[in-house]
């Protein structure tokens, strides 16, 4: 798969009135990602992110409903930080992860359901 998409990372901060320091997303630093694994349980989606830029990392996503949960294995089955969709959102993305060679797949479960469903392992 070759589906790419951006993620702002750079900041810019500036200071105003009273010495308040505001940081602000800048789109001219975003990192990019491309999507190396995707598949479904539930009819939620768990994608695996590699990222293309700024270094090597993988990231787990799940799209679905508040209560779905998605993280990351390693090679040993290891669960990497696991994270749940909030109340009034549809997705949720884990953090990145990984170095150069790296291996982990995304993993992810409804939030009524037992069963769990993974990528394949991608590499960072």
């Amino acid at each position: 798969m070759n589906i790419r998409r951006g993620m702002t990372t750079a900041l810019v901060s500036g200071v105003i009135g009273a010495g308040l320091v505001v940081v602000a997303p800048t789109p001219a630093h975003a990192a990019t990602f491309d999507l190396i694994g995707s598949t479904a349980v539930h009819g939620r989606a768990v994608n695996l992110w590699r990222k293309t830029s700024e270094g090597p990392g993988l990231h787990g996503q799940i799209k679905g409903s508040p209560g779905d949960q998605v993280w990351l294995e390693n090679t040993w089955y290891q669960v990497i930080g696991k994270y749940t969709i909030p109340n009034g959102a549809s997705e949720v993305n884990t953090s990145s992860i990984g170095t150069y060679g790296s291996k982990f797949r995304a993993c992810g479960k409804a939030g009524n359901r037992p069963e769990v469903a993974c990528t394949d392992f991608g590499k960072a």
